[in-house]
């Protein structure tokens, strides 16, 4: 990852480690702006965000939903968890493995209702 970082120009990156059938996360960011790490793990990085430009704070999280059905509930509530630690604006971006609504998936078999609902109430929350 230091050789893409490098060539794409990039100040600093964190990567984390895959877990299981993931490809891992990592959050790469430039100059403009200052990043501390809140916390990490193989689901997910929690970042505060200073953009030196603006001089405002802001808070992104990379996430990564458990792939497994019975494991999805731990998702949603580790998601409310780190919702309750900073008031800051948030924005929250990755691979959840879920989706809103079934027009979004295209084969395969259709995804259970209470799956979706279970996704659409962490959203909203």
């Amino acid at each position: 990852m230091e050789r893409l970082r490098v060539r794409w120009q990039h100040k600093s990156c964190l990567t984390v480690q895959a877990f299981d059938r993931s490809k891992g996360l990592t959050l790469l960011w430039h100059s403009n702006i200052e990043v501390e790490i809140q916390s990490y793990s193989a689901f997910h990085i929690d970042a505060n965000v200073l953009d030196l430009q603006l001089n405002v704070w802001w808070r992104f999280t990379g996430f990564y939903g458990h792939y497994v059905a019975s494991r999805k509930v731990q998702s949603w509530d580790f998601l409310r968890v780190l919702s309750a630690r900073s008031s800051l604006p948030w924005i929250v971006a990755g691979d959840f493995n879920e989706i809103l609504r079934g027009e979004e998936k295209s084969g395969g078999r259709p995804r259970p209702m209470y799956s979706m609902n279970n996704f659409k109430t962490v959203v909203s929350d």
